[in-house]
């Protein structure tokens, strides 16, 4: 009973002590929310005369890149009662996003396999294809240790049966190069094919190497040595000689395939000794100027039997290509989605870091700009001289800013370098050293944030050296000679497809500035580009296969003046490339430029 009245005695003061705190809060909570509005005033006003470098410093580098991030698992719901908790989930995302989601990962030592497998190992053995996908490539890449590529086939394998594009495309990669798996041409083509989705019919260089194929399997029992050439087309001429018709200023892939290959002792492509794969394939590469160029294959047998297969490359300035530009009217360009381009220049490097400043590329930068804006209606975000903080700040600007539909053109002119050792090229910034690696762009810090941007298409276009370090080997290209029908079909086929695909101004080797003695404000790549996005007919749009060969002619016909003007060396090569970015979720489609 005496606890009763204790208690009852308390009520009242409990009470009164809660009307007070009651009232404590109220002002509490006034004085707080003023003070807050005051201080979002403050800091509002100041933050517009801050300096450029203080605004930098907010924007953490470190926040920015992209991680193999474990998501919390999901809290479920069973019944009315029953509540579980899902496996956690890997993503792809950068520190910050992860940090905000609640996710884990690792802050430190990310380039290590063993913290890297930990991320998805789990999915990828409970059969996720994008899980699979990304074990393969961490075994391929290595991180620090050195590359294990039978274990990286093996789960592309894994994940590229289950039909996820990517793993397709990269284990088509391993078969054409031999690693870790048999090179195999024909195995490449295969899951080249398949990644891209085509048919009989919308490729030429897919139904060559499909007729190869049956040849090779249906010829196996011959006992005489022959050599077939299943790409480029050849056109027969008077006399027994043959040609084909090629575009100048590229590369080409001649394949073809020696029969049988248990015959086979030696084979050389003009004189230079040339290796085939088990089935007897041959894929050679060779850079077409503007003069025709004579290719000699040659084959011999164990038994001094010897063949030969000879032809001529003619080369062609593109033009034939202009048939199959589509008019889109205005009405219809909504379904291609907004256009986004973020461009940069960078001239102005610290030749104290021992790295050269550089002439042209802010002009070559402002002029892309500008027709890219007025000529095709991109949102433009022209960055000149940038830090790498100012790239990622600009990486993560547009991650908040393309849509699932959009399109996402990147330029870069500047230097460019290639690490032989780590297998890696790089983006350098002015404020790059060259004894230091710390505050270059790697080609896959580059790709990692293109991989957490959700939007369907991007071009990558590289006005520097080594540029070709951000792309992968491709055998199958389309061929714009075949029927219009089919055309418009791959045309809208691709449309539909996302697309990661870069256009540099070289392979592996330096590119040219600037010409000895010219008076032009642009690089021969930049200049060749200006003046084909410049020239294209308004209302059309513009494929990227069809700009580069027609900028690959152009940059082939200026070379050839400049090596007869002794501008530059006659060893210089500059070949333009395109294909799809390397580890870049490219899934078969095309990129579409649409002139106003």
């Amino acid at each position: 009973m005496q606890k009763n009245i204790i208690s009852q005695q308390a009520v009242p003061v409990t009470m009164a002590a809660s009307k007070f705190h009651t009232k404590y809060r109220r002002y509490t909570a006034l004085i707080s929310g003023v003070s807050f509005l005051f201080s979002a005033f403050f800091l509002l006003f100041f933050s517009f005369s801050l300096p450029a470098t203080a605004q930098a410093e907010e924007f953490s580098v470190e926040k920015s890149q992209v991680v193999d991030c474990l998501l919390p698992g999901k809290v479920r719901k069973l019944g009315m009662r029953r509540k579980f908790i899902s496996k956690r989930r890997p993503i792809k995302a950068t520190a910050l996003e992860c940090e905000i989601r609640g996710g884990e990962y690792t802050a430190y030592d990310r380039a290590n396999m063993t913290t890297s497998l930990m991320v998805w190992l789990e999915s990828a053995n409970s059969g996720d294809a994008k899980a699979q996908y990304y074990v393969g490539e961490i075994y391929e890449k290595g991180y620090g240790q050195q590359p294990d590529y039978r274990q990286a086939a093996l789960w592309y394998t894994k994940s590229a049966e289950q039909g996820y594009k990517p793993a397709q495309m990269a284990l088509g990669l391993l078969y054409e190069k031999g690693k870790g798996v048999p090179q195999d041409t024909v195995a490449a083509m295969d899951w080249y094919q398949r990644a891209e989705g085509l048919q009989a019919g919308q490729s030429a260089y897919i139904d060559a190497v499909n007729n190869m194929k049956n040849q090779i399997y249906a010829g196996g029992g011959s006992r005489m040595l022959s050599i077939s050439v299943h790409w480029p087309n050849m056109r027969p001429e008077g006399r027994g000689s043959r040609s084909a018709d090629v575009f100048a200023g590229t590369s080409v892939a001649i394949t073809g395939n020696v029969s049988p290959v248990q015959l086979l002792r030696n084979f050389t492509i003009n004189g230079q000794n040339w290796t085939v794969d088990r089935h007897g394939v041959f894929t050679y590469s060779v850079d077409v100027g503007t003069s025709p160029l004579p290719i000699n294959l040659k084959a011999y047998a164990g038994n001094g039997q010897a063949v030969e297969y000879s032809f001529t490359l003619q080369p062609s300035d593109g033009s034939s290509t202009e048939q199959y530009e589509q008019s889109i009217p205005v009405g219809n360009r909504a379904a291609y989605g907004k256009y986004y381009a973020l461009v940069i220049g960078n001239n102005n490097y610290n030749a104290r870091s021992g790295v050269p400043v550089l002439q042209t590329a802010v002009n070559d930068a402002d002029s892309v700009a500008r027709i890219l804006q007025n000529k095709y209606g991109c949102e433009v975000t022209l960055l000149r001289n940038i830090t790498s903080v100012d790239f990622f700040k600009a990486m993560t600007y547009l991650r908040q800013r393309v849509g699932k539909n959009d399109n996402l053109i990147i330029y870069y002119a500047g230097h460019g370098f290639y690490d032989e050792y780590e297998n890696r090229g790089y983006w350098l910034p002015v404020d790059a050293d060259k004894s230091n690696h710390i505050r270059w762009i790697s080609n896959s810090a580059i790709t990692a944030q293109i991989l957490t941007m959700d939007v369907r298409n991007v071009l990558i276009i590289a006005d520097s050296c080594y540029a070709a370090s951000l792309t992968r080997s491709v055998m199958g290209t389309m061929n714009s000679t075949i029927p219009s029908a089919q055309q418009e079909y791959r045309r809208r086929n691709n449309i539909e497809r996302p697309t990661r695909m870069v256009l540099t101004s070289g392979g592996l080797q330096q590119v040219l500035d600037v010409l000895k003695g010219s008076n032009s404000n642009h690089s021969i790549f930049t200049q060749a580009l200006i003046e084909v996005l410049q020239n294209h007919k308004s209302n059309t749009e513009l494929n990227g296969d069809t700009l580069h060969r027609k900028v690959a002619h152009k940059v082939a016909i200026a070379m050839e003046n400049a090596i007869k003007n002794e501008q530059v060396s006659k060893e210089m090569i500059q070949i333009p490339t395109y294909a799809p970015l390397l580890r870049g979720g490219h899934k078969g489609g095309e990129f579409y430029l649409l002139a106003h």
